[in-house]
């Protein structure tokens, strides 16, 4: 049987990259920003460190925090695959955030 994959339930924010302004291939202008994160489970366990590209919508507007993500599928149109994604970050009032809790053994 294979191994359980857990999305996160929680994201907290530490650092935020600048925002990035290009043009894509199309002649397409685009924004992208990336943000220094860990993910947490529903208990607030630390699940990974990483490196979050932040969705279009939340591009400039983020401060560092705890967010719950939302998570959907869209179809990757080089490769005809459907593929997760974060949709977007929901801002969690401090009253509602998790306690941070050491990592899982």
């Amino acid at each position: 049987m294979s191994e359980e994959i857990k999305l996160p339930s929680f994201i907290q924010i530490f650092g935020l990259q600048p925002v990035q302004n290009g043009t894509s291939k199309t002649g397409r202008a685009y924004s992208i920003q990336k943000a220094s994160c860990q993910l947490m489970d529903e208990d607030g366990a630390l699940m990974q460190v990483a490196i979050l590209r932040l969705p279009a919508a939340d591009v400039g507007h983020l401060k560092p925090g705890i967010y719950r993500p939302a998570f959907g599928l869209r179809i990757d149109y080089q490769n005809n695959e459907v593929a997760p994604v974060l949709l977007s970050l929901t801002p969690m009032p401090t009253r509602q955030q998790p306690a941070p809790v050491a990592a899982k053994s």
